[in-house]
């Protein structure tokens, strides 16, 4: 803020307004110079106790832009500031932000389809993945689901909003899956498993499911125990 006159400007109160998205992180100011004298939820009063003829006073703000809403997928953000002195009111420029939404807002669940807790030689177990997009903009995921030893994997299937798909990219006990999730889209992986005891390093097992996903990643497990296990 700049003093154009040649008087020394005494007690000038300095406004920023905030709307939409936006809101003060914190502030930092010269103590000598400006001080905070009410904070609102939209809104930050200063007040500057003295500002010499000619000068110059620097006020750092920072501020922060809130999360958007999952189910926007733009939104704007502005930032403006007023200084009054004598009842005279003088407003500086408009900062505006676009904004984009980047998070896709997966909902997922992942579960082993056998009841008991303890499993055997030749007991099938399917892992199942469901995902469920809650989000207003499409996005990539890679997808990944590892096997214990102890299990082996049968085969292993997409179905994505109602088409299913085989997965071929099985490797060490690993099933991968890079896809396009869309707009409240429905994604299920399953995974179709025989256990074999007898492949087993431990009896105590964990099937445990990885999502990548744009702003976040997501790890789930599902536990057994296995009977007859001779361990090495």
């Amino acid at each position: 803020m700049q003093n154009l006159t040649n008087t020394e400007l005494t007690n000038v109160k300095v406004k920023a307004y905030m709307n939409g998205m936006t809101y003060i992180e914190g502030s930092l100011m010269d103590e000598e110079t400006s001080q905070v004298t009410q904070v609102l939820d939209d809104e930050i009063t200063l007040n500057v106790p003295k500002l010499e003829a000619s000068g110059i006073v620097q006020i750092q703000q920072d501020f922060q832009l809130q999360d958007m809403d999952i189910h926007q997928e733009k939104a704007k953000s502005s930032i403006y500031f007023t200084s009054e002195y004598n009842n005279n009111i003088y407003t500086a420029n408009t900062i505006e932000v676009n904004l984009i939404q980047k998070n896709l807002g997966l909902n997922v669940d992942f579960k082993g389809s056998q009841t008991k807790e303890t499993l055997t030689t030749g007991d099938k177990v399917d892992f199942t993945t469901t995902i469920k997009s809650d989000s207003a903009i499409e996005g990539d995921i890679s997808i990944g689901v590892t096997i214990p030893n102890g299990c082996v994997i049968d085969s292993a299937y997409v179905t994505i909003d109602g088409k299913r798909e085989e997965i071929s990219d099985i490797k060490n006990n690993k099933v991968n899956k890079n896809l396009t999730i869309g707009k409240n889209s429905e994604v299920e992986l399953v995974v179709k498993t025989t256990v074999d005891t007898s492949k087993a390093t431990e009896t105590d097992i964990s099937a445990i499911l990885y999502i990548d996903a744009p702003t976040n990643t997501i790890q789930k497990e599902v536990s057994y125990k296995l009977e007859n296990v001779k361990i090495r």
